[in-house]
């Protein structure tokens, strides 16, 4: 907001003025291709807004990249990025898509759903008696920093420290995540039936 004392038409950014709470500084940040969903990353933690003038809302915040052993520390973000309305986010040694509920819904919180695409390490079985047939199994292969790119060939491609890998997205929750979040329903709807 521009201070009232300060003349008309003096567009100098040293004469605005924060109004209302400010946002901690974050360790890194994402915006979708369209501008309208943010993603800020603190730690290990996410937190992802919608921009719809005048209104800045927070659809909803979750812990992605959190210790995989008991008494482990959470491990950082490194990289964040939209692709087709859809976050993917990494770690040090993994990679996580996180899928946003239905954002048509007025001044509400939205589901935040996560999953781990890949990892270096073993992640462990929801249930290793029965594990979950509904929840993707991450792929176990060596990330080393894996940074985001795009989608490629059904996969997601990512850039680490020895070289380009493709994580496969064939999971049909993954796959008709990814399908709805690009707005394509009917292609979704093949996958469901």
């Amino acid at each position: 907001r521009k201070s009232g004392a300060i003349m008309e038409n003096d567009e100098r950014a040293s004469n605005y003025m924060t109004v209302g709470t400010s946002i901690p500084y974050p360790d890194l940040l994402a915006w979708d291709d369209d501008g309208l969903l943010c993603a800020v990353a603190y730690g290990s933690r996410v937190a992802i807004y919608l921009s719809d003038p005048p209104k800045f809302t927070l659809l909803g915040s979750v812990n992605v990249v959190g210790g995989s052993r008991l008494g482990e520390a959470e491990q950082p973000i490194i990289s964040l990025k939209f692709i087709h309305g859809v976050l993917y986010c990494s770690g040090p040694s993994s990679v996580h898509v996180v899928f946003l509920g239905n954002l048509a819904e007025e001044d509400t919180v939205c589901e935040l759903d996560t999953y781990t695409i890949a990892s270096s390490r073993s992640v462990p079985l929801q249930g290793t008696d029965s594990p979950d047939d509904f929840t993707p199994t991450p792929v176990i292969t060596s990330l080393s920093h894996p940074h985001i790119l795009t989608y490629h060939s059904g996969g997601l491609l990512v850039s680490t420290d020895v070289g380009l890998r493709l994580l496969p997205l064939s999971h049909p929750l993954i796959r008709i995540g990814t399908l709805l979040a690009a707005n394509l329903t009917e292609k979704a709807r093949k996958w469901i039936f």
